[in-house]
């Protein structure tokens, strides 16, 4: 019998029909999913002051689907019926033993189940949102607010105190369990929120490759019902501009017509509803997932279909997730067979799904291919998804290598943030040289931007800091601002990839409310901080919020700090002031290390390779070393001309002695004279008398004034000089 005739049955006052059709109902029903409305029949209940009768409907209702159906699968009808009764002692422990049951074997359960209140203490919404939440979530899974336009990604989950850690557009938080729920709801990847924070690229290749999708989202992010203005603000000016939005909507619009999920209204504006369909979901899923090429696409249909079944309260299929595990690892068996990188995308993306639905997937296959493996680091680097990199790494520790230690060393650089612990760890348990770790963690700082990653974990603090040789904070700082320089300043990294590499710098360093800057700022010199104020005020991918928070807690720490007056400029340790046109040089520089150095050196590694028989390969070896020598090199240089600030002539004091003076001397006694210029390191030149002015002999006379007296001891000039004039040596510079 339908919930509809039930509900006739209520209002007949028929009790004893109605327990017998309801009961008729729980033994007969073949789906779950059929039973989403039955529920309303409590409801109905409880309106009419029958309280007590509903409670013992949904009590026997409960207790049959038991009897049929694994604990697993009812929750969601169980869980529904309890929101439907309200308060009910007997049904909330009747749930809690369903949880139970249910995870049994997970860690910290009984904790979350006290911590959730499900068995009293809390509302009973409240505490189911809390439960499905929070068994659902794991390492690296996407986090979407519930009452505002933002996402986060989980980065830790203690169990132990249900205290979740997670990063996302106000920086890194962490929650309890009840509180995370009552912000958050579970993402995935492919939601437009989600993407626009962390994968701001593939968004723009989803708007333009699938409309319908974007407008989906975009209509459930919105309460099911969206104007077609609203999509507008929110895709133009950022993702299309005016001519384009035109095209785009008109295509989304014949998408959207067809769409099962969604009603067009209207016009201009336009308004689209999202009609939640009763199907079971997993119908055509796999059709589509074998269209897909690409193991990453594949990937992305599995998420979404798993996210979609658990906010709809539907069954996954372990028959539909099997089947696309196993055509996931026979591709990657296939591949495993050929030499290259491929096939250890295909066993990452294996792991995931095994671990989003918490299957098995093969070992002994992916174990044995790693096994094989020589450059393990052209691999990672290939795969920019940070919860794919966690799976690979977690198939590295797996295999055996005589030589793990080396492998993962050279990994390590290159980790995102949650991996480079569990790295550290294996590298601890092993018994690793702390002067090993110590030339790794050197690497990272060598080059920022390329090991971003790595160098926010050392910043944030390993888990096992007190047995590591990391720099100090003040180093580490002063290093990430240098990668966001070189973020900045780069025209091939990708808008994408730099949002992401700001939206992790913001997160990490306002990370449990500064904790970490302001245990900087404890140890730091007045003449560093002068410095890093002046670093951190141009640093606009910060944000403007975490930008001023720094200055103002700097500030705060050192008040002289914002006297400019009092600063030298030779004094600041991370400025080095010099002319545009060496500044011009060193970008050139930069670019052929690039753009040619760098560019052989990757065809050598690539004719290299080819010859096959890597174990054996001398050539191959040197050239990745090379690469290694040439990446800190580039780093090097990066790093200098980050530090270069234009000083233009007008700025050249020729009352004293500064930077781009031109002294003349005259020796006291005989008038022998001596003439200096002080330039930047750069621009250094005995045979013109110019000086570098970081140089031990130029802080004899900087700041020095007409008439004062200075004792060389070098050989070039000996005994003591007066000072009888001063010019501008970069205006002459630019006259001749």
């Amino acid at each position: 019998m339908d919930p509809k005739s039930l509900i006739e049955l209520i209002g007949r006052g028929s009790r004893e029909a109605l327990e017998r059709q309801w009961t008729q109902a729980m033994e007969t029903v073949e789906s779950l999913g059929d039973l989403a409305e039955y529920a309303e029949v409590l409801v109905e209940l409880g309106r009419a002051s029958r309280a007590t009768a509903a409670e013992e409907l949904a009590w026997s209702g409960v207790e049959t689907l038991a009897s049929r159906f694994e604990p697993k699968e009812i929750l969601a009808t169980a869980g529904s019926f309890l929101r439907a009764v309200g308060q009910s002692d007997t049904l909330r422990s009747q749930i809690v033993e369903l949880y139970q049951k249910a995870y049994e074997g997970t860690e910290g359960l009984d904790e979350l189940i006290a911590e959730a209140g499900l068995g009293g203490g809390r509302p009973v919404r409240r505490a189911l949102r809390t439960l499905d939440l929070c068994l659902s979530i794991k390492q690296d899974d996407y986090l979407v607010s519930r009452d505002e336009d933002g996402a986060a990604r989980v980065s830790n989950i203690d169990r132990a105190s249900w205290q979740i850690r997670f990063e996302g557009t106000e920086g890194e938080e962490t929650l309890g369990a009840v509180l995370l729920a009552d912000r958050f709801r579970l993402g995935v990847p492919n939601e437009f929120c989600v993407m626009r924070v962390f994968d701001v690229g593939a968004l723009k290749k989803r708007i333009a490759s699938n409309p319908v999708a974007i407008v989906t989202d975009l209509c459930r992010e919105h309460g099911g019902v969206l104007e077609s203005d609203t999509l507008e603000s929110l895709l133009v000016p950022d993702f299309l501009n005016e001519s384009e939005w035109k095209k785009w909507w008109t295509k989304a619009r014949t998408a959207v017509r067809r769409s099962p999920n969604l009603e067009l209204e209207g016009r201009s504006p336009y308004t689209v509803r999202y009609v939640e369909k009763p199907a079971e979901l997993d119908a055509g899923v796999f059709e589509e997932f074998s269209r897909k090429l690409d193991p990453k696409d594949k990937l992305a249909i599995v998420e979404e279909y798993i996210h979609a079944s658990k906010s709809r309260g539907l069954a996954i299929s372990d028959d539909l997730v099997r089947s696309c595990l196993g055509q996931i690892e026979d591709q990657a068996v296939k591949l495993s067979e050929k030499s290259g990188w491929d096939a250890g995308v295909w066993w990452a993306v294996a792991r995931r799904i095994a671990n989003l639905a918490g299957v098995e997937s093969a070992s002994e296959p992916a174990i044995e291919y790693f096994r094989l493996q020589i450059d393990l680091r052209s691999m990672v680097e290939r795969v920019e998804s940070a919860p794919l990199v966690s799976c690979l790494v977690s198939l590295f520790l797996e295999v055996q290598w005589s030589d793990e230690s080396d492998r993962l060393l050279e990994l390590l650089p290159i980790l995102s943030t949650t991996v480079c612990d569990k790295v550290v760890a294996r590298l601890l348990d092993t018994g690793v040289e702390s002067s090993r770790l110590e030339s790794a963690m050197q690497r990272v700082l060598a080059s920022p931007l390329n090991h971003f990653g790595a160098l926010l974990w050392l910043w944030d603090g390993p888990a096992k800091e007190d047995a590591l040789p990391v720099p100090s904070l003040a180093t580490t700082f002063a290093r990430i601002l240098r990668g966001l320089d070189e973020c900045r300043r780069s025209e091939t990294l990708g808008r994408g990839k730099a949002k992401t590499v700001n939206t992790r710098a913001r997160s990490v360093l306002a990370a449990r409310k500064f904790e970490r800057f302001d245990r900087m700022l404890e140890q730091l010199a007045r003449g560093m901080a002068s410095a890093l104020r002046t670093q951190i005020r141009i640093q606009d991918g910060l944000g403007r919020a975490v930008r001023e928070d720094l200055v103002r807690r700097l500030d705060r720490k050192f008040p002289s700090v914002t006297d400019q007056k009092g600063i030298l400029p030779w004094e600041l340790d991370d400025v080095m002031y010099v002319t545009a046109e060496a500044l011009r040089r060193k970008q050139e520089e930069v670019e052929h290390h690039v753009n040619v150095t760098m560019k052989k050196n990757s065809e050598a590694i690539g004719a290299a390779a080819e010859r096959g028989d890597l174990s054996e390969n001398s050539e191959y070896k040197f050239a990745l070393e090379e690469r290694d020598l040439l990446r800190a090199r580039l780093g090097q240089m990066n790093a200098e001309v980050t530090m270069a600030r234009v000083l233009s002539p007008e700025h050249v004091p020729t009352d004293h002695v500064g930077i781009g003076t031109r002294v003349s001397f005259r020796r006291v006694g005989d008038g022998d004279p001596y003439e200096v210029g002080l330039v930047s390191p750069w621009e250094a030149d005995p045979d013109k008398g110019w000086i570098n002015y970081r140089a031990p002999l130029a802080a004899k006379i900087l700041g020095r004034k007409v008439g004062d007296s200075v004792n060389f001891d070098h050989s070039a000039a000996k005994g003591e000089y007066e000072i009888v004039s001063l010019a501008n040596l970069f205006a002459e510079a630019v006259c001749d």
